[in-house]
């Protein structure tokens, strides 16, 4: 059953957002279809998709580090009413998905390509496998943009248009220099091993403050606690050494010609100015770099920009919109 879109936004606010959202929920369950996929090793992949009458385009949500599809349903509703399919899944290593690591807060992941494989994955079977004839468009958050700009240089001729919320082009490392944390991570990769515990992560928190978060809605904050804390599953938390060394590496790849010059598609970068979780400065490089892409910065926003404060986010979504539907993006 196809969902009948309004074709208009409407800001849910910080003050409605916990009366709202598990009404927007309910009717989202009567319209998704659900399922795994194989990805390309084996791994399976769990999505949730939606389909609108008379669709513009579909949308592939790729979340972020400790992220799951779940936490996307605002953002989905808003696609769906101004009418665009949606597809969301959890990544390899996190919520409903497989696993390599038994400890349910653990990250792991062999090779961040790993992810990209996914995705392409996702695009072919679910994406292109139930409306083929729309064109496909990315929105994606943090390490997700990250996995997002690696697909879109492997596989430029898939996708037109994409949304980097926050990019995880380089991770911030503390005080400590990118470099001495590449040259610690190896050494915990020599010694330790892949798949232990990086040392420096922090385990999930129950009871978690909204001030310590990368939110400044506490309505939005609290929902998505609520998720975590009633299902184990959403409590990834803490990487493994691997993810770390990967992470760690991924600027390098990022802001190569090999990987900027193949980038074809139409970009939208939206940067927070108060992010304290990715680096601020490789995004503005990495922007410079592509053939077409349209940088924004929310002065005022923490790294999850989608969970900011009612003004922040109706400038983020009228931005969103704009690019989505405009046929000049300068």
């Amino acid at each position: 059953m196809n969902y009948q879109p309004t074709h208009e936004f409407h800001l849910i606010s910080d003050q409605e957002y916990l009366t709202r959202i598990p009404e927007i929920e309910q009717t989202l369950s009567d319209y998704a279809i659900q399922g795994t996929i194989t990805s390309f090793d084996g791994c399976r992949l769990a999505y949730e998709m939606y389909l609108v009458a008379d669709s513009t385009a579909t949308i592939i949500i790729v979340h972020g580090l400790s992220e799951f599809y779940k936490k996307y349903y605002e953002i989905a509703w808003y696609f769906l009413n101004m009418g665009y399919n949606v597809v969301m899944f959890d990544l390899r290593g996190h919520g409903s998905s497989d696993r390599k690591v038994k400890k349910i807060s653990l990250v792991h992941v062999d090779h961040f390509d790993d992810y990209v494989e996914d995705l392409q994955c996702i695009y072919q079977q679910v994406a292109l496998s139930l409306c083929p004839k729309v064109p496909v468009y990315l929105y994606s958050h943090s390490m997700g943009g990250a996995v997002a700009a690696l697909f879109l240089a492997k596989y430029p001729s898939e996708i037109t248009r994409a949304i980097l919320s926050s990019p995880m082009i380089c991770p911030v490392t503390a005080k400590v220099p990118v470099w001495l944390a590449r040259l610690h991570t190896h050494h915990l990769l020599k010694t330790q091993g892949e798949m232990e515990i990086f040392p420096f992560g922090k385990d999930f928190d129950p009871n978690v403050q909204v001030t310590a978060s990368n939110d400044l809605s506490y309505a939005r904050f609290k929902h998505n606690l609520d998720y975590r804390i009633n299902n184990e599953i959403y409590q990834t938390s803490i990487s493994t050494n691997q993810w770390m060394w990967e992470a760690l590496n991924i600027k390098h790849r990022l802001l190569s010609p090999e990987i900027t010059k193949k980038i074809t598609a139409d970009v939208l970068l939206l940067c927070a100015g108060q992010d304290h979780t990715v680096q601020i400065k490789p995004q503005y490089t990495f922007a410079k770099k592509l053939n077409s892409c349209k940088l924004v910065l929310f002065p005022e926003s923490k790294h999850t920009i989608y969970t900011g404060t009612d003004d922040i986010l109706e400038d983020y979504y009228t931005e969103i919109f704009r690019f989505l539907s405009s046929n000049d993006i300068s």
